[in-house]
């Protein structure tokens, strides 16, 4: 009854779409239109087989998983198939510096690691804290594997002391940077309405972010620590009281100095 109550809101979602569009004299293309359903593995196998929605007098077709502003999301979220795209592409760009590596200057494979490497990783980063340990720890390997190649070195050799040497963040320290920036955003301003709303003060005083700690969200599964909400509020909470106030730029710059001293 619940898949048909939500079938049912969705369509008159899409028809109301269908009708403004057209009124605004906008065009939507029904043939390369696809819907996706998010749920856990058990909830998708009590799903019909064939959800039929349609759009413009056309039926769209269910996909496993969609592309949105470039990342590839799955029914459950793993986001398998897009870190096989960051490990695919953080390889073979790594194989590309590997190549001319003997002829460039330090300095310069410095550079093309923190501007063709990390770039892979940290887009939508992020999305990827939310994915499960194992993973984030193929984005880790990976991106060991990318760093080692660029500087020549051997496949299982340890890449620790070119991070330590040149002050880098790994994976998870850059994407936690990136989570605790938006906390920021959502505590002090600005950022999205729909984010803020997520974040609630445990002792329910006004939003003013003066070292009141944060409630995180309950959940029931492990899953549910995987949130923005719960997993940004544990972050903000272990912070140091001292860096809470700072501007959004001195927050950043200290967020980094305290996540490479752990």
């Amino acid at each position: 009854l619940q898949v048909a109550n939500g079938m049912a809101v969705l369509q008159d979602d899409l028809d109301r779409l269908s009708s403004w569009m057209d009124r605004n004299y906008l065009a939507l293309n029904a043939k390369k239109t696809q819907f996706i359903t998010f749920a856990g593995k058990e909830i998708l196998k009590k799903l019909p087989v064939h959800l039929n929605i349609n759009l413009l007098g056309q039926s769209i077709s269910r996909s496993s998983c969609v592309k949105n502003l470039g990342v590839q999301m799955d029914e459950t979220l793993q986001f398998d198939k897009h870190i096989d795209q960051v490990v695919r592409s953080s390889t073979r760009a790594a194989f590309a510096i590997r190549s001319a590596v003997k002829s460039l200057p330090l300095s310069t494979v410095e550079e093309l690691v923190r501007s063709l490497i990390f770039p892979i990783f940290d887009y939508c980063n992020v999305v990827f804290m939310s994915a499960p340990h194992a993973q984030l720890d193929r984005l880790r390997k990976a991106e060991n594997l990318a760093v080692r190649l660029c500087y020549g070195r051997r496949k299982y050799d340890s890449a620790s002391d070119i991070f330590t040497a040149n002050d880098w963040l790994r994976y998870n320290q850059r994407a936690q940077k990136q989570q605790l920036s938006m906390m920021h955003r959502c505590l002090f301003g600005p950022a999205p309405p729909y984010l803020t709303r997520m974040i609630e003060f445990s002792l329910g005083s006004a939003r003013n972010g003066d070292n009141v700690p944060l409630r995180p969200p309950r959940v029931r599964q492990e899953v549910g620590r995987r949130r923005f909400a719960y997993s940004g509020s544990v972050a903000w909470n272990n912070l140091p009281n001292g860096l809470k106030l700072l501007s959004h730029g001195s927050f950043c710059g200290s967020i980094k100095e305290v996540l490479a001293a752990e």
